[in-house]
């Protein structure tokens, strides 16, 4: 079977995706506090004395004094984790960055996509007024820690306000068809670019279907490794254990319950399959029954490996 065959039968797949996701992109700037200081470098050079390239010195202006302000880009970067847990990677090349450029975004998961990024961006932007206000102080604090390496003049707050910023920008996907369009391009070019798109599409759709089987595989995986970890042989240790077992190894899992069938932009039957194990096997369970009870536990691994069973037996 030829590529022109290949494109002709999965153009409807290719128009389903279209019609039912949108690409989203976020774009996050920070600052960070840091700068290279050459007068530094020069002077340890000729402390030393080397010559020639021999690195750079990186200095943290904040030095002592810089929590609130890690907590502020940290605030920041919630907004970028969700949009890559809540997205797909949108990429004609399967050797690109997949978390550079826009990424898919489900029509399903749009409206929960946006009240969250609403909700973290409201909370950073609240973090970062926090962190502005303290800041002449802790200018000084960190100056003080910095004795003789201090800077005479520090960013104003108002400029390291303009330095943080988070953009979110949605677009629709491209058709391939819109070729058809451009004016004074040969017929048989404007058909071979639209096949060039179409392959790309394809490849776009086969990346986001694998991310997101990836996805499911590195959840139920981490919940399986997890729930292992809690075996013992005796009640102390198994204790033990129990304190290191987090309530999110199993959000992480239940949270697919609303994100697989966003992601499903296929339609694969398969999902549903996944979706109805998963169902079953958090039925009425929490982290504190899996720490609580051993037959809970064992229970629920049982099932869990159950999932990565059938989703190695698929390849996927």
């Amino acid at each position: 079977m030829d590529g022109t065959t290949n494109i002709i039968t999965n153009s409807d797949l290719i128009k389903s995706v279209r019609d039912t996701s949108t690409l989203a992109d976020v774009s996050i700037s920070t600052w960070s506090g840091v700068k290279t200081d050459n007068k530094l470098l020069n002077d340890l050079k000729e402390k030393h004395n080397a010559t020639g390239d021999v690195g750079k010195v990186v200095k943290n202006l904040m030095a002592g004094a810089d929590a609130s302000l890690k907590a502020t880009i940290g605030a920041f970067n919630a907004c970028r984790t969700h949009h890559y847990q809540t997205t797909l990677p949108w990429l004609g090349n399967p050797n690109a960055d997949r978390r550079s450029g826009a990424r898919l975004l489900p029509n399903l998961l749009f409206d929960s996509y946006l009240a969250e990024m609403a909700k973290l961006r409201q909370a950073a932007m609240n973090s970062l007024e926090e962190f502005l206000a303290a800041y002449p102080d802790l200018v000084e604090r960190a100056k003080a820690n910095l004795g003789g390496m201090a800077d005479a003049l520090y960013p104003t707050a108002e400029e390291v306000r303009a330095r943080f910023n988070i953009t979110l920008e949605f677009e629709p996907i491209p058709d391939s068809g819109s070729f058809q369009s451009l004016a004074g391009i040969r017929p048989e070019m404007l058909e071979r670019l639209g096949q060039i798109m179409a392959q790309r599409d394809q490849a776009r759709v086969d990346s986001a279907t694998r991310a997101m089987w990836e996805n499911v595989q590195h959840r139920v995986q981490h919940l399986c490794e997890r729930l292992i970890a809690l075996k013992g042989d005796d009640s102390k240790a198994d204790d033990a254990r129990a304190t290191r077992f987090h309530a999110s190894s199993v959000e992480h899992v239940r949270e697919l319950l609303i994100l697989l069938p966003g992601w499903n932009v296929t339609g694969d039957a398969r999902v549903q399959d996944i979706v109805t194990d998963i169902q079953t096997m958090l039925d009425n369970i929490d982290a504190e029954k899996i720490k609580k009870s051993t037959s809970v536990r064992d229970n629920t691994l049982v099932q869990a490996q159950s999932v990565m069973d059938k989703l190695n037996q698929w390849g996927v």
